[in-house]
């Protein structure tokens, strides 16, 4: 069985481009705190130089629920196919005829579990 996967489809490229997006933010926010760390402490305040570290670290953060994000929507389109490991038949005529006496159940024939109604 497939569920309409074109709304989980959009959700795998959306979050592509936001993980695309946060790799780029977490690059630049890291090369900015690497130029200020390299700084002396007459161009650059010490505390300067502590919020880029921080930052930088905050971004990369970021990316990395960004990344978590999008492998979660990709679960989630992968799931929008249903197997199943066994046929199953689950007819009341059949159930009558070829279990007759049984009431409700399932019974293991095979590769197949027929479900019993009553």
């Amino acid at each position: 069985m497939i569920i309409d996967p074109t709304d989980y489809k959009i959700a795998v490229g959306l979050n592509e481009a936001a993980v695309q997006q946060a790799g780029a933010n977490a690059q630049n926010a890291e090369r900015e705190s690497k130029r200020r760390q390299e700084l002396t402490t007459l161009a650059v305040t010490v505390e300067e130089k502590q919020t880029y570290a921080s930052s930088a670290v905050a971004v990369q953060a970021q990316y990395q629920q960004t990344v978590a994000r999008l492998d979660q929507a990709r679960v989630n389109l992968q799931r929008t196919e249903i197997r199943s490991p066994v046929t199953t038949v689950a007819t009341r005529p059949q159930a009558q005829r070829e279990f007759s006496g049984c009431c409700c159940g399932s019974l293991y024939r095979g590769d197949t579990y027929v479900i019993l109604y009553h």
